[in-house]
């Protein structure tokens, strides 16, 4: 008997807002100053359980562009562990992402070549902020990079790099898909693969839901550290505390955060909050040893 049962198709997914809306609510979060010298770009929350911002330095000087934290985030990773680990750590990050040494006191200076290499620092601003976490290191890496690495110095009479945030913030696009849902996409890499990460929004009820999304050859987190680790299941607990630390959710196969839209900066703050997450968990059974 002929089977004239049709299947449905699936319901599209509900946009969460206009695509203009909510790239101008991401890009509002971020404070941007220009000086004669250099420019400054300041975002309100980064780090878990700290209500001083992260501000970010950067200038151009013969043609190279510099970034500085002034000591900002090795002052983070003090707080939650003895001055050793901490400067390790540190020192660690600084060397295999940018083959930089920690300068003067403690500052992260980095060369900043493309407008992927800057949300690249960012990543390593959450690797260190939170590495009292996985207090070790590899040690072939630590001591391989060593070599490599070399001190900057943040120029004192360079120039702002206003051209340059406004090549990277135009990276920031939204775009809504029936089948996605409304997705931001800019230049999250995880390490040495050549896919992005996006991020998605899902609407559930009166919340909505961050996640992600890559493409067929990466940019998933969740692949990510399933391709890194034969079983990144005997690390679950240890998964559970650090999205814990930043009120995001595991549920053994996806990591999302949840946040009220009608909140004042929650949509910027959804942003960096799984951009931090995913940077730190994206690197488990890579540069992070458990």
């Amino acid at each position: 008997m002929e089977n004239n049962t049709k299947v449905k198709s699936q319901d599209p997914v509900e946009k969460i807002g206009e695509e203009d809306d909510i790239r101008r609510a991401v890009l509002s979060f971020v404070n941007i100053e220009h000086f004669r010298n250099d420019s400054t770009i300041t975002l309100p929350f980064y780090f878990a359980d700290s209500d001083k911002p992260l501000k970010l330095w950067l200038s151009r000087e013969d043609g190279v562009l510099y970034v500085s934290d002034r000591g900002r985030v090795y002052s983070e990773i003090l707080r939650h562990c003895d001055m050793k680990t901490a400067k390790m750590m540190a020192k660690y990050f600084a060397r295999i992402y940018f083959e930089a040494e920690l300068y003067g006191n403690m500052e992260y200076v980095a060369v900043i070549r493309d407008v992927q290499a800057f949300i690249t620092y960012l990543q390593t601003v959450a690797l260190i902020a939170n590495a009292h976490m996985y207090p070790t290191v590899d040690e072939w890496n630590y001591e391989r990079y060593k070599k490599y690495s070399r001190k900057y110095k943040f120029p004192q009479n360079g120039e702002n790099a206003k051209e340059f945030l406004e090549e990277l913030f135009g990276r920031f696009t939204v775009t809504y898909d029936k089948r996605l849902g409304t997705c931001l996409h800019f230049p999250f890499y995880f390490h040495s693969e050549g896919c992005p990460m996006v991020v998605r929004f899902i609407k559930e009820g009166e919340m909505v839901r961050v996640t992600d999304f890559g493409d067929f050859d990466g940019g998933r987190l969740f692949d990510r550290m399933c391709w890194l680790n034969d079983d990144i299941h005997i690390y679950d607990d240890k998964i559970k505390e650090i999205c814990d630390r930043y009120g995001c959710v595991y549920n053994g196969e996806q990591i999302f955060y949840s946040f009220d839209p009608s909140s004042e900066g929650a949509v910027g703050k959804a942003i960096f909050t799984f951009m931090q997450v995913a940077s730190i968990l994206g690197e488990i059974g890579e540069f992070i040893v458990i």
